[in-house]
């Protein structure tokens, strides 16, 4: 590791403890710190004074750089490729304000048409734009009639799937199609495998509500997830899978016959 990025790392996590420490000995909402008008810019750093319904979806929020640390270890440690950087975490978060289960069928679903839709409107030679303009209208149709198919035999409580990230999807369409065709569809269901696995363990991550409460009320913690992300940027070593690829090459030769 270059010495700049060591000493970026170290910055980060003495500001973020410094931070920390100022704040449990000096609360940002205690009256010592207010003047008489009993205003302070400082409390603009005090998310927990923001209405009781903001909480939960900013707790959320504050989760989501966790996500996004959890989809770069495993793209580069574990190794496990997908489709796009924040896709995995994005799906999550929808999936967060709908029933996971119905948020995977209508996942599903939308890819599987899409796809469909996707090889048809390839004989017609469009551009791309008009072409994911197209998919786009697509998705959109068969998230709405979905949910009202759902909502019709009660399998969804409320209307919250829609919130399945469209563009997200659209272009998930567009890049499986592609890697099917100029790869192997296999290796696309590869990618799509990787995307959905990563996708639901950033999914438990979203739904850790006492660790949002944390971070609600001490976002500087994020400091040290910037510092561990630029500790997995400057990673170099082997990824697990390449060893479970290439195990066998780390065997001893057998005797000579």
């Amino acid at each position: 590791m270059k010495r700049s990025a060591l000493w970026v790392v170290v910055a980060l996590v003495v500001l973020g403890a410094g931070c920390i420490g100022l704040r449990l000995y000096f609360p940002i909402s205690s009256s010592a710190v207010l003047p008489p008008d009993g205003h302070n810019a400082i409390e603009i750093l005090d998310l927990t004074r923001l209405p009781l319904e903001m909480h939960q979806a900013l707790a959320i929020i504050l989760l989501m750089p966790l996500g996004a640390l959890l989809t770069a270890l495993f793209r580069t440690v574990v190794g496990i490729r997908t489709f796009g950087t924040f896709t995995p975490t994005l799906l999550a978060l929808s999936f967060v304000y709908a029933d996971w289960r119905t948020g995977l069928v209508v996942f599903a679903v939308i890819v599987s048409l899409g796809l469909v839709s996707r090889r048809l409107l390839d004989r017609l030679k469009l551009l791309m734009v008009p072409r994911l303009s197209v998919i786009l209208t697509l998705v959109v149709l068969c998230i709405i009639f979905g949910v009202s198919v759902l909502d019709y035999y009660h399998l969804t409580p409320s209307v919250q799937a829609v919130l399945l990230p469209m563009v997200i999807l659209t272009m998930t369409i567009e890049r499986f199609y592609l890697t099917s065709e100029e790869d192997s569809f296999r290796f696309a269901l590869q990618l799509m495998a990787g995307t959905v696995a990563v996708g639901f363990c950033c999914y438990l991550v979203l739904r850790w509500e006492d660790v949002g409460r944390v971070l609600l009320a001490h976002p500087e913690l994020h400091l040290f997830t910037v510092a561990v992300l630029i500790l997995l940027g400057r990673y170099t070593g082997y990824r697990l899978t390449e060893l479970w690829r290439f195990r066998d090459l780390a065997k001893p030769p057998g005797p000579e016959a």
